[in-house]
This record gives C-alpha cells, sequence and structure tokens, in this order.
C-alpha cells in the first residue's frame, strides 16, 4: 500500500461505518414505535426500557462523536494540503470555512425540521469557532479543549442555577426543560439542548449547544495537525496502533469508573443498579463526561479496525460501499431520511413497526442510497459548481 498517497481511506471507512449505524438509528426514529430516544438526563428512567432498542441506540451514539472529530481532522488535513501547494492564503481559508459554516447552519435551518438545530449546527458553530481557534498554540487548544470537557456538566448546573430553577422541577415536567427561565433562555444554545428562544415570533430549538461539542473538533484538529506534522505513514504503524488502542482501553475504562463512583460526569443519570443497562445509560443531550469517553472509546476501537484494514489492503476497493458512503457523507446525510419517509408516510407506518422491519428498511435505504452516492461521486469529481465544495 501507498502510504503516501493524499487521502487516508481509513477515515472513508470509518465513516462510511458511521453512516451505516446513523441509518439504522434514524430507521428506527421512523418506523419503530419502540425506538428509544430517553438519553437526556431530564427524561432518564431506568424503568420499562426495550433492551434491544437501547443496546442499538447506544451503539449509534458514536455517530456524532465521529462526525465531529473528523470534521476537525479533515479541516486541519485540507488546510495543511493547501498550504503546502501554495494554494491558498490564510484570509481566503478562513473565508472557506466561514461559507461553509454558514451552509451548514442554513441547511439546518430550512432543509430538515425547520429551526430545529442540531450536529450540523454543531459543527458549524465550531467551524467558526476554528477560524481562531487554528491560530494557536497546540497546547493551548488542548487547553480550551480538556477545560470545556471536563466543566460541561458544571456549567451547565451553574446556568441552572443562575436562573434559579430545581433540576428536579424540570425532570419531573411533562416536556422536560421546556419551561420558562427568562433571559437566560438566551445562552442555553450554547449549553444546554432543548430549551428554544425566539427570534420575532419564530421559536429556534438546539438540540446540540456547540459548546461541548467544541472539544471534540479541537481533538480532531490537533490529531489532523499530527498527522500534517508527523506524516501519514506513521498511521499505519504498529506503533501507533497500539496507542490506539490504548487510548481506546483507557477512555472506556474511565467512563466506567466514573459509573461506578456515580457522581460527577454522568451528567445527573446516576447508575441505579448493577445492570448493565445502568453501566450503560449516559446522557447525549447534553453530552457527559461518560458518554464522550465511551463513545470516543470506541472511535478509536474502529479507527484502529479501519487502519488496519487499509494497511493490509494493496488496492482499496473504491466501489466498497464502506468507502463510498463515507466520501459522500454530507450527501448520504441529507438525502437518507426522504427514502426512508417515502414509504413510511406513502403506507401510513411511520412509528407503527418495531425494531426488525426498521432494521430491514435501513438495509433498503442503503441498497437504494449505493448508486446514488456513486453517482454524486463521479459528479463532484467531473464538475466544478461552487456548492458542491460544500456536500
Amino acid at each position: 500500500m501507498n502510504t503516501y498517497s493524499k487521502r487516508i481511506y481509513a477515515f472513508d471507512m470509518l465513516r462510511g461505518i458511521v453512516m451505516i449505524l446513523m441509518t439504522i438509528d434514524h430507521a428506527g426514529i421512523v418506523f419503530d414505535k419502540f425506538h428509544f430516544s430517553r438519553d437526556s438526563w431530564f427524561n432518564y428512567s431506568s424503568a420499562t426500557i426495550p433492551h434491544l432498542q437501547f443496546i442499538v441506540r447506544w451503539i449509534t451514539h458514536t455517530c456524532a462523536v465521529t462526525f465531529i472529530f473528523l470534521a476537525g481532522t479533515s479541516l486541519a488535513l485540507s488546510i495543511g494540503r493547501k498550504k503546502s501547494e501554495s494554494i491558498s492564503a490564510a484570509p481566503a481559508i478562513d473565508r472557506h470555512i466561514f461559507f461553509r459554516a454558514l451552509f451548514f447552519i442554513g441547511i439546518e435551518l430550512f432543509y430538515w425540521n425547520k429551526f430545529c438545530l442540531q450536529v450540523l449546527f454543531a459543527i458549524a458553530m465550531c467551524y467558526l469557532c476554528m477560524i481562531f481557534l487554528r491560530r494557536l498554540a497546540w497546547r493551548l487548544n488542548l487547553i480550551i479543549a480538556l477545560f470545556l470537557l471536563i466543566f460541561n456538566e458544571l456549567a451547565v448546573h451553574s446556568f441552572f442555577s443562575l436562573a434559579d430553577i430545581d433540576l428536579f422541577v424540570i425532570k419531573s415536567s411533562a416536556r422536560g426543560a421546556y419551561i420558562d427561565i427568562g433571559a437566560i433562555r438566551l445562552l442555553f444554545p450554547f449549553v444546554h439542548p432543548g430549551i428554544p428562544f425566539q427570534v420575532g415570533s419564530i421559536k429556534i430549538n438546539v438540540l446540540y449547544p456547540f459548546l461541548p461539542w467544541l472539544p471534540l473538533m479541537i481533538f480532531g484538529w490537533l490529531f489532523g495537525e499530527f498527522i500534517n506534522n508527523k506524516g501519514k505513514a506513521l498511521l499505519y504503524t504498529p506503533k501507533f496502533h497500539r496507542l490506539l488502542a490504548f487510548g481506546s482501553l483507557i477512555l472506556i475504562t474511565l467512563a466506567l469508573m466514573l459509573k461506578y463512583i456515580n457522581r460527577y460526569g454522568n451528567m445527573f443519570v446516576y447508575r441505579e443498579g448493577l445492570s448493565l443497562v445502568n453501566w450503560l445509560y449516559i446522557s447525549k443531550y447534553p453530552p457527559s463526561l461518560t458518554y464522550f469517553m465511551y463513545q470516543t472509546g470506541i472511535m478509536l476501537a474502529l479507527m484502529l479496525l479501519c487502519l488496519k484494514i487499509e494497511a493490509k489492503k494493496e488496492r482499496i476497493a473504491l466501489f466498497n460501499p464502506l468507502i463510498v458512503f463515507g466520501q459522500t457523507a454530507f450527501f448520504f446525510y441529507l438525502i437518507h431520511k426522504h427514502v426512508m419517509l417515502l414509504p413510511a408516510k406513502l403506507f401510513h407506518i411511520e412509528g407503527e413497526l418495531n425494531i426488525w422491519p426498521a432494521l430491514l428498511a435501513a438495509v433498503i435505504t442503503m441498497i437504494v442510497m449505493y448508486p446514488l452516492c456513486i453517482l454524486f461521486r463521479r459528479v463532484k469529481r467531473q464538475r466544478s459548481f461552487f456548492i458542491l465544495r460544500y456536500i
């Protein structure tokens, strides 16, 4: 294998894996009436949990972590490549990041659930932050990322204290955090999900407040800079593979330790027993420290697997579904739900089935998306439409 090739196909495979996991999760949302979605501290309950749906949902949690981490890595690699080839000056790079972020926010505001800001909003806001953060020394960026990661839960608690709202009041309310908390509501899109704010008569709801996710973007950026400085060949060495395995093991062990201690780091989702569900139950909205440790550990393990696969192959099969989906991830994201919703609404089966038909629907969706993604990849390579640079 040519370890000095410009593209790291292991990252494409990793994206492809999480696109498949995302499709499984979204098929559950569309079709499975028992789909598990109580992964927030304010609607946490360990009672009457559908265990199979819980495990499937838990595994798919790694999607958001991987998307944002690799977004930071790709940003660093792209900028490094442009600098090495003297393609763009710093202002041009900043403009590209800025307009890409605006494009993502536009998609979130008007394309899916209107005025409901999800993972693309988090990525976009992190991109805007990186316009400034990419100029800082790596040690300072590391300190910022660790600070945001470790003290996110404290920030959430402090915000509710400032609003003089009891956490138990929110948890016991009918719609979780949808209660009146005054002017401090305007700050919550940065910290806590599910508390809408208004712009005129428009109510905007933020499910992915970007500050808790910014550490992942920074870590991804630092990883990309590490590759730029050390060379891509390092990724395929046994020493680096051992480092990934060790990192994955340490993060998952730390997550288990936090669940055992059952205090800070769990975002108020405390273990109520010793069952597997209690050990794995984590808050994603907002993300807890245990969430990041579990899911980043899984991401590193998957990255290790993909790097080993790429290292063993003399030639990468470019029509491998993982490669195809990974290279067209954003296009896949924009289209796949339409493929699901069309039959769901046409046959009136939206939210009416169970997990097995939902899994079958996920498989059918991927079969439909495969030729569409191949076609889009070809068009993107052959055409120079400016909009294609952002998809």
